[in-house]
């Protein structure tokens, strides 16, 4: 945009509405009245420009001075140093929870091969189990056969390793929740007595 050259361009970081009207480049006057703007205020960090601030009138309907202008000026540089430690901050945050989830994953993925094995060994005894039971309850309403006396012994293996199982899934369900950012909590004032 001619703007963001017109600002580099500018020895200082603060432009006035007045300084604009001066110019021969009627460009940078329309951009100031299209936007109602009364003051341009150029954000830069380490000599590069990252942000331009855009101000429009003064609650007290008075014009931009130069007092305002050197305000503005020194407040610039802090705004470019606050604006940069933001950036900075969420990147590293969005980094660390990032790879702690990608650290999950390559877990999860090792973990699969164990937990499929865990898995298969409980539902390989209840099954059996099962189709015991079942052979000996057909026998038993056929009235041939042997007794229902291991039956309990059957159902017992049976709920084990169920429970077994739901252990299983329950802890990795744990393990594979997401990671919450500080942005995902709600802050609550506290009255301490």
């Amino acid at each position: 945009h001619p703007m963001v050259s017109f600002l580099g361009a500018q020895p200082k970081n603060v432009t006035l509405k007045s300084a604009v009207a001066q110019m021969s480049d009627d460009r940078f006057s329309r951009f100031f009245s299209e936007r109602h703007l009364e003051a341009v205020c150029k954000i830069p960090f380490k000599e590069t420009l990252i942000a331009i601030l855009l101000l429009g009138k003064k609650k007290s309907d008075r014009e931009f001075t130069n007092r305002d202008a050197e305000f503005l000026e020194r407040v610039s540089k802090s705004l470019g140093v606050s604006i940069n430690n933001a950036k900075t901050f969420k990147f590293k945050e969005d980094y660390h929870v990032l790879m702690a989830e990608k650290n999950k994953t390559d877990v999860l993925a090792r973990l699969s091969e164990g937990i499929d094995h865990e898995i298969k060994n409980p539902l390989n005894a209840i099954k059996p189990a099962a189709q015991r039971i079942q052979s000996i309850l057909k026998k038993a309403d056929a009235g041939k056969g042997e007794s229902g006396s291991k039956v309990p012994e059957y159902l017992d293996m049976i709920v084990r390793n169920t429970d077994r199982i739901i252990q299983i899934m329950t802890r990795l369900r744990n393990f594979a929740r997401p990671i919450r950012s500080a942005g995902d909590f709600e802050l609550t004032p506290l009255r301490l007595k």
